[in-house]
């Protein structure tokens, strides 16, 4: 009887752990996008696996955000891009129940400004582009050249 109590009472724990929420996120939120977006999924949270590790859902807070995020300071499109799938993983934890609604961490902090364009590319410059895919250094037509257009 003592075993049976035991098994309910450790049943599920250890699902709010980052790494677990991760692969959850993984499993049912990130199937609904698309292939390429799904790929671009697998990268980002595996570095917040690691930053995280030992974490759970519920203890993520916002001065842990803005350390995470200091590594990315010198970068702002990927501190902006982890900031953001952060957001979507503990918006996530709190539709499980894993954390308290309204209290995602990463609300409080900041994303920050990334640099304009300093140049754009002329209509002709992308013309030779997608021309010079369409050929190998052997000068034949590639087959994956008709991919780019």
């Amino acid at each position: 009887m003592y075993r049976a109590l035991a098994d309910l009472e450790t049943e599920g724990a250890g699902s709010d752990l980052i790494e677990r929420l991760i692969a959850a996120w993984l499993k049912e939120a990130s199937i609904k996008h698309k292939p390429r977006t799904q790929a671009n999924d697998l990268y980002q949270p595996r570095t917040i696996k690691e930053a995280f590790l030992e974490f759970r859902a519920k203890d993520v807070r916002p001065p842990d955000m803005a350390l995470f995020l200091k590594n990315f300071e010198t970068m702002p499109r990927s501190y902006n891009a982890y900031r953001s799938m952060m957001r979507e993983l503990m918006r996530f934890a709190e539709e499980k129940g894993y954390r308290q609604p309204g209290s995602n961490p990463v609300e409080s902090i900041k994303t920050m400004r990334t640099p304009p364009r300093k140049r754009y590319i002329t209509d002709s410059e992308l013309r030779r582009i997608k021309v010079g895919v369409c050929y190998g250094d052997d000068g034949k037509r590639t087959p994956s050249g008709p991919v780019t257009y």
